[in-house]
């Protein structure tokens, strides 16, 4: 059975500024898509065709995820921020890298309690001591950025989590270094784990179609996603046992 996705043909955008001292962000969405949950794609206009930078899942809303988790971490120097005249030419060159500490260790190994000390000790005023360079930068970046939306609805048995891994690992993969290296690397750890959990723990795999697959780089027209086969047989247990039900009484009435 072949499960069809489609990515959304409208995106979704960022608009950014710095201007006397404050940092503004915010994130629009177009309506049919904001209340809806999924995987989402953070990409760049690049040759006439979209080049991913980032792709994530959410169990909320796409609106509550980006809008709330989002650009709350971004307005407190908890986002990686690019060299944006590069970034915009598809080339990712982390100058401000918050999840790298000053001795290169991946601060998303360290521990909440560690990460807390670092956070307020080191990388916190390095935040604030930039306030002219790096805030800027980070809008014009933001404002670079395209998100698009694959809406996944619970009755397809396929976790969104399984699907951002799955498409991540494709675009990690990719033979073509302006794919891969566009990525940021401390992803691919956290996107392996996921795969590696879904492959030993749902012995089925279903083929995932994803329409308008050609508009961007590295992204695949098919996929293989494992599923809980034994969720999808308990429901159609479930549903034959009411169809046989009102069959019954049906029956009954007469």
């Amino acid at each position: 059975m072949i499960i069809e996705l489609s990515i959304s043909e409208k995106n979704g955008y960022f608009d950014s500024k710095y201007e006397n001292n404050e940092l503004d962000i915010h994130a629009f969405h177009p309506s049919e898509y904001e209340h809806q949950k999924g995987v989402y794609i953070w990409a760049i206009e690049y040759n006439s065709k979209k080049l991913v930078y980032y792709i994530g899942k959410t169990d909320r809303t796409f609106k509550k995820e980006i809008n709330g988790t989002w650009v709350s971490s971004y307005k407190k120097g908890k986002g990686n921020v690019n060299n944006p005249k590069k970034f915009k030419n598809g080339i990712r060159d982390n100058i401000f890298p918050c999840d790298i500490d000053y001795l290169g260790r991946k601060t998303n190994n360290m521990g909440s309690k560690n990460y807390k000390i670092f956070w307020s000790q080191i990388w916190k005023p390095k935040w604030d001591s930039n306030n002219n360079k790096i805030k800027e930068k980070l809008c014009e970046m933001l404002n670079c950025i395209e998100i698009y939306y694959i809406p996944v609805e619970d009755d397809l048995n396929i976790e969104p989590e399984c699907l951002e891994s799955t498409l991540g690992l494709n675009l990690f993969n990719s033979e073509d270094d302006l794919v891969s290296k566009f990525m940021n690397e401390n992803d691919f750890g956290s996107f392996l784990q996921s795969n590696k959990k879904f492959q030993t723990n749902y012995i089925k795999d279903r083929v995932v179609e994803i329409k308008n697959h050609e508009r961007f780089y590295g992204i695949p027209k098919n996929i293989i996603c494992p599923y809980n086969y034994i969720n999808e047989e308990i429901n159609d247990y479930f549903s034959e046992m009411l169809d046989l039900l009102t069959t019954v009484n049906s029956l009954n009435r007469r």
